[in-house]
Order: structure tokens, then sequence, then C-alpha cells
């Protein structure tokens, strides 16, 4: 990976235990960004201390913290148990610029520009990653790094031990994992990801790793137990081309630059997209390729606590599977959904981000729809009512106000339109809304009082709330060309429009009707008459290896194979 991918990854949006991160455009940067805070004159807000910047429109820029502080995931310097009724700044954070914030059960990660990961909140588990386990109230750096610029994994034993994992064979390690006197490297950061208890960061070099609350191998370190305090390389997740992760309460899910999903973790439910089994047979140890959903490329994934959601922006589909017992899953019933089921109700929608929270969710669509569906007991699915509901319904109030991102906390659910207006609606108990006073709302509420802060993101917890603003890279676009460009394309699957079947297994490759045309006379006379394969888009190739076609795929596309 480049420098720009973090601007790939700087648009995210930022779901309530997915943690997940979603870029409305996952596979192309956003262009050349200046950034986010300006040299303006400064104005004092919260107290006579804390100084913050202005933007041009006089708003306030910064990271605000608003709702139930226990544990200190507030990040406002105190670990008591109390409730932040308006937002306050998170002063350390005030120098940074800050890329991307995810939020777990009660810990927070954030991620700045130069790719570096700061924590705070609830740390009794590790899910900050400090390498102590007592609660960090304000934020604190992450150590992203690796003993000697090795390939080892580290994991952990049924005792809690550390391990070193190579080529999957677990050995005693007799080393300590972090040295800061050794010979280390520090690991650049472009994406993050935060559980229940969990945390997860994928660098610049294609590595990812995990820390946290290892309960049912939610690490998907290879085995169930224990707590990982300081950041270690999951081996089976590095190397894949990874561009999201998500994780629930006690599962994962990971998307390749292919499309591929990829599930691990405590599969009681099935959220893990395979059959559920009891006792350890529940559990999925190792990040494994979810195969009911291989014929499918797929652009977005999205965990709640006990369930799954995967989208498919090029067939315009969500699957989704796991716990369901309030219609969480939108498959209009309450019954368990063991494997991955087609949400009809959300087909054609043009579903670009889904925020999966505890017991009830909502949905993006391109054409910047709102739809939401599950547990409604404080008005969280913004109908006006208080039913659950096991079937899509669209927030019709928040038509037309041009909304790019969602997010949920427990029993709250919030949007950001493009103009930086922050709708809230359900709870506000603990006062998850930044208003001191109201009980809660049926319907989304524009939040007025947070007018004088600069909402760009917002990105959620249990029972607290944090607004921020998005930072741009200042770098320049790196050259392209236009033989890069297709290669790109065919290997993302973006925009593709044939669907080539081949082996005896019809494993389908992706590619695009007019790169064809232009590049093979066969695929010229094909494509210019009125066969089947004109009209379907579908070709059958039976007698290749999918192997050997994948690479004359990549000659008519680049001229070269590798």
């Amino acid at each position: 990976m480049t420098d720009d991918h973090i601007c790939e990854h700087s648009t995210s949006l930022t779901l309530s235990f997915s943690n997940q991160a979603y870029s409305r455009d996952n596979d192309s940067s956003n262009g050349v960004f200046s950034p986010c805070l300006r040299n303006k004159d400064q104005t004092s807000v919260v107290d006579n201390s804390v100084h913050l910047l202005e933007s041009d429109n006089h708003k306030l820029q910064g990271v605000f913290s608003f709702g139930d502080n226990s544990e200190g995931c507030c990040g406002l310097g105190s670990l008591e148990s109390s409730r932040q009724p308006i937002p306050a700044h998170v002063a350390t954070l005030a120098n940074k610029k800050v890329v991307q914030v995810v939020c777990g059960h009660r810990h927070v990660l954030v991620l700045t520009v130069e790719g570096e990961v700061y924590s705070f909140g609830s740390n009794k588990l590790g899910e900050c990653g400090t390498g102590v386990a007592s609660s960090t109230p304000i934020p604190s750096p992450v150590p992203i790094t690796t003993i000697n610029y090795d390939e080892r994994g580290c994991s952990l034993d049924d005792e809690g031990r550390i391990q070193i994992i190579n080529e999957r064979i677990p050995k005693k390690a007799s080393i300590p994992v972090y040295t800061k006197n050794g010979n280390t490297k520090i690991r650049r950061v472009v994406f993050i990801a935060a559980g229940y208890s969990t945390s997860f960061a994928l660098t610049d070099d294609d590595r990812v790793y995990v820390w946290g609350r290892n309960e049912s191998a939610a690490l998907g370190l290879g085995i169930s137990g224990g707590c990982v305090h300081t950041p270690v390389m999951n081996p089976y997740l590095s190397g894949l081309c990874l561009v999201e992760i998500a994780s629930g309460g006690v599962h994962g899910l990971a998307l390749t630059k292919q499309g591929v999903v990829y599930g691990w973790g405590g599969n009681s439910y099935g959220q893990v997209g395979f059959p559920s089994g009891s006792g350890a047979s529940s559990i999925v140890a190792y990040p494994t390729i979810i195969t009911s959903l291989q014929c499918t490329h797929f652009s977005h994934i999205s965990c709640g606590k006990d369930m799954s959601f995967v989208v498919s922006t090029q067939d315009d589909e969500v699957w989704a599977f796991g716990y369901n017992a309030h219609g969480e899953l939108g498959l209009g019933h309450t019954n368990p959904v063991p494997e991955p089921q087609q949400v009809v109700g959300l087909q054609s929608k043009g579903i670009i981000q889904i925020a999966a929270g505890i017991r009830h969710v909502l949905a993006l669509s391109s054409s910047e729809l709102v739809y939401a569906w599950g547990e409604n007991n404080y008005g969280q699915l913004g109908d006006g009512t208080v039913e659950n509901s096991t079937l899509i319904k669209e927030i019709h109030i928040l038509r037309n106000r041009r909304v790019i991102q969602v997010s949920v906390s427990e029993c709250a659910s919030f949007a950001v339109t493009i103009h930086a207006e922050l709708f809230v609606w359900g709870s506000n108990e603990r006062h998850v809304h930044g208003h001191p006073s109201a009980s809660g709302f049926l319907s989304p509420r524009m939040a007025t009082w947070l007018s004088h802060l600069e909402t760009c993101h917002v990105a959620s917890g249990l029972q607290f709330t944090i607004v921020y603003q998005n930072a741009r890279l200042e770098k320049e676009i790196p050259s392209s060309s236009l033989m890069n460009d297709w290669i790109a394309m065919l290997e993302t699957g973006q925009f593709t429009d044939v669907t080539i079947f081949v082996g005896s297994q019809r494993t389908p490759l992706r590619a695009h009707r007019l790169v064809l045309i232009t590049r093979c006379d066969v695929f010229r006379r094909m494509f210019l008459t009125d066969c089947v394969e004109s009209r379907t888009g579908n070709i059958e190739v039976p007698d290749v290896a999918p192997h050997v076609y994948q690479l004359f795929l990549r000659y008519l596309y680049g001229d070269q194979v590798k």
C-alpha cells in the first residue's frame, strides 16, 4: 500500500461494534486534500485552558465527546462513571489530524493522518493495547511495532501465555514480544476497527495487528481465551490484501480487495457465516472464507453484537446472518439465521453502508436514503413508534437531507448530512445525543444544540458519542496510467458487466465488455452478435483452469503477465 491508502479510508463511516469503517468509494482515492485544521483566530470553549480552532464558517473543529464516561471512554482525563451532558473537547487530540475514529463497547481508537493510533477508555481486557490492564482516560499512543522486522505472528495458549506462530505451528515464546531497545520497526496504520472488547489495525504493508479480549477466538489467532494487552500480528489475516475489517461481540469479518469475505470467532448464532454449533464447535478459530458467499463480489461488511451483514454494490444485494430475535436481520421474521440469507427488502436499494448495533440496524443507500429495522423500544428506528420491525423501513424524515453517514449506539441512532448537520433519535439516556435535558426522540431531530461544532463524522459506543472532522491528506495523487487503471479494475471487480465461468467448478471471473471487445477479436465477434453470451453477459469456459484464464485476462488488460 502507498500513502494514498489513508486517503482511501479517510472518508470512512464508523459503525458501532463493527468498527469498521467504510468508504463510500471503497476502491478509489478522493483526490488532493488540504488539512482540516486551519490557522484561524482561536477561541476558548469548555474551559479557559482549552483552545479550539475555528473553521471558515466559524464552527469549532476538533474531536468532541459526550455521554457516559465509564472507564474514561470520553477521553477527558477522568475515570469517573459520570455523564458528560454537553460536548467536551478531547484536548489531547487538539494537534492531531484525525482520519478515522471507531468505538467499541467502552473504548475508542483514533487514527491520524500520519498512520498513528491512539486509544482511550476501558482497558481491563487489553482493548486499548497500551500494555497495562487498567483503563486509559486520555488518548494514549498504541505501539504498532514488530520486533526485528521479522514475519512472526503472536498468539495465546489456553492459559493466556504468549506464543509465536510460524506457518500455523505454535511455539512457546521465550523472548518478549516487544522491546524498547531492540531492533523494532514502527508500522504505519491505514485502517482501524473495534469490536465489543477487541481492536484491529491494518498497516500499509498489508499486516493486521490485533489486541483485546480473545473470548471465543474473537481475535482470529487460532485459539480461544485470554487477553492480548499489546498489539500482535495476526498471521492469518496478514497478506490477504484486506480493505475492511469488522468486529462484533466475539466474532469478526474481513473483506479482501478481491471482494472475498472471511469470518472467525464465536458462532453460536451463525454470525460467522457457517452453520452454528454448541460449545467448542461453535467457535471458528481461524479466519475462514465464507464459502456460501464465494460467488458474489462484496464491497462492504458490518458486524453487530451477534449478527453480520455483507454488501455487494456490484450485484446490489445485502446478505445477513446471525442473531435475529428482534428482527435485526430485516428478513421479516425472528427465526435464527445460521447461514447467510439475502435481505430481499434491500434488493436494488443501492446500499453502501450498514451500521449494525446491538439489536437494531441502519442502512444508507447511494441515493442518500436511510433505512432502519430491528428493536425499537426507545424509538431508535425513527418511525415515530416504539414497535419493533422485522421489515426494512425507510426513515422518510431524512429524505432530501443528503445523508452521507449513519451510526448507532445501544438504543440511539445518528445521521450526518453532506452539510455537516447531525440528526439524532432514540434514547438520550446518559446524554448520548449531547443534549443536557431531552429524554429522547421517536423520529430524527436535527441537533441544533451542536450546531457550533464542525460535525463531519460521528462514532458511537455503548452509551457515548464522538463527533469529529475528517482530516485530509496533503499528498499529491500518485502518477497513474490507463493500463494500471484497467488492471486495478480487473483485480477489484469494479464496474464489471461480464462473468466468465471457468473450469469444471464454474469459478466466476469478472471482466469488462468494453475491454474484451477492444482487445480480442473472438470477444468482439461474440458481443457484436445476438448470441446468448452477448445478451446475458455470461460466458462458459469449462476446459481451462481458472488460474490460467486469470492470467489471460490480465494480459488482455495490461499486456503483461506476472
